[in-house]
């Protein structure tokens, strides 16, 4: 009897010792991995700006005249003219992911302002909604009043629809019959479609995709990652 206990107890024994192994390794891989997406981006100024040997964006790295060609064309943007980190969202308003990320880069754009530049620029990949949509928010920004709808277009991002973008615009605060002129005229689409073909020189094949101090990352960031990439980038950023 004693000997048939030992030999149901070795079975049961293996089996919770394959059971650890098998959750530690699990562990490790999620642990790698978030190591390993930090890592991609943890990349020094001076690194991506050098301008030695400079990867296209393609890859996941913006070349020096590439960077600067980005800032000259990014007309949106919150934060300081003079940043220790730049980051460039390209995103669309349809977009699930680009609202799932909307929280997070106005919370670190707001907690970083004095030291980091954030600029929107449209890649409305989603169909002719999306097209309207940026529109709608340059209508708004003619009047100064980019931000305000670029907020609301976000926040009210499951009820948005083509009937609802007026009355969005109304609580931005716009001139109506102004706003309502500038979208039927589609005075902004010719600069909407110029952005999207910018973004796909640079390799933008989806949204959200960012250029945080030139490297590309494509996704919607974790906000525990990103701020993680935030501070780490400032403690090693050097003008």
């Amino acid at each position: 009897m004693a000997e048939e206990n030992t030999k149901q107890e070795k079975p049961q024994r293996h089996g919770r010792k394959i059971i650890i192994i098998a959750a530690g390794l699990l562990a490790s891989f999620f642990v790698a991995l978030a190591i390993s997406f930090v890592k991609l981006v943890k990349v020094q100024r001076d690194d991506l700006y050098s301008g030695q040997n400079v990867q296209p964006a393609a890859s996941g790295r913006l070349s020096e005249e590439q960077a600067a060609n980005l800032a000259a064309n990014s007309k949106f943007w919150l934060g300081t003219s003079d940043p220790d980190i730049s980051i460039f969202e390209f995103g669309d308003y349809a977009c699930q992911y680009c609202h799932n990320s909307f929280f997070k880069i106005r919370e670190i754009s707001a907690r970083y302002q004095d030291r980091l530049r954030y600029a929107w620029l449209d890649f409305p990949a989603l169909g002719q909604d999306s097209l309207l949509f940026a529109q709608a928010a340059r209508c708004a920004g003619e009047q100064g009043l980019f931000w305000p709808m670029h907020d609301k277009l976000f926040q009210n991002y499951d009820q948005l629809s083509v009937n609802v973008l007026k009355s969005l615009a109304a609580q931005a605060g716009v001139d109506s019959v102004r706003f309502a002129a500038c979208l039927d005229k589609q005075k902004y689409l010719k600069d909407v479609q110029a952005e999207y073909e910018l973004g796909l020189s640079l390799g933008v094949e989806a949204t959200p995709t960012w250029f945080i101090n030139g490297q590309k990352i494509a996704g919607d960031i974790p906000r525990d990652i990103f701020l993680d990439l935030i501070e780490h980038l400032l403690k090693n950023t050097t003008k």
